[in-house]
């Protein structure tokens, strides 16, 4: 079988990149799982996506380092999750920003939803028992101390008349998460819709040091850029 790269172009952007890198030093010593945590900060993608991509993709398996084209990735993405906490965020965040280049963007306003994002949801909207997302809010305090502004808008409340705020804010300072400004009056429901739509994924991206997610609009010329909109798209009912 002929080698995977004899077919690539090696002036491609990620071959380009996966040249420079020092593969012996790169997490727990495994080109094929740090390959796919880079994929996967570049390209802002769920787990399952990443997967798939990579199965479909020979650029990506020869970013981990293959040299034959396989079909079929043998992990899943409960595997992936349990090898980054295995390894720990704050090496994974260090080796990439050893291995991904920097740029000056301009600070951005990033309005994020509660649950699902920071929060699990919460059976029957008891927000009592809302548990947080460390993950989700370490890439949201990385964002807050590079200085872009967040602002937390949540639904909770919006259906029942119910406040929430107290509660909110006392959960948001027992998980440590850094935000500007938390503003209720979100309507409830099936499907949010927004044109500068950012994925959580995505946002872990940007915090990890990506500069702009390869499928938010850019925007429109002469126009002000507008705050983008961090949802997790569940319906939600408050």
């Amino acid at each position: 079988m002929s080698r995977l790269l004899d077919g690539l172009d090696p002036t491609h952007p990620l071959l380009t990149l996966a040249a420079g890198i020092d593969w012996m030093v790169c997490p727990a010593g495994s080109r094929r799982m740090s390959g796919l945590h880079l994929l996967k900060t570049l390209r802002g993608l769920h787990d399952e996506d990443l997967i798939t991509a990579w199965e479909e993709n020979p650029y990506f398996q020869a970013v981990c380092g293959e040299t034959a084209f396989s079909h079929k990735l043998d992990l899943t993405p409960q595997y992936l999750v349990g090898w980054r906490a295995a390894i720990g965020l704050d090496v994974l965040d260090d080796w990439l920003a050893d291995v991904l280049p920097r740029h000056e963007a301009p600070l951005k306003t990033f309005v994020i939803d509660v649950d699902g994002i920071v929060a699990k949801l919460a059976p029957g909207n008891d927000y009592r028992l809302a548990e947080p997302i460390p993950e989700h809010i370490r890439s949201i305090n990385r964002l807050f101390e590079a200085g872009h502004k967040i602002v937390m808008l949540t639904a909770r409340g919006s259906a029942t008349g119910l406040s929430w705020e107290e509660l909110t804010r006392k959960q948001f300072t027992a998980w440590g998460l850094k935000y500007h400004e938390l503003r209720f009056g979100k309507p409830a429901a099936d499907y949010y819709v927004d044109d500068r739509i950012l994925s959580i994924d995505m946002l872990m991206a940007m915090a990890s040091g990506r500069d702009h997610p390869p499928s938010t609009r850019a925007p429109r010329s002469g126009a002000q850029e507008q705050p983008r909109t961090i949802d997790d798209g569940n319906a939600k009912t408050a």
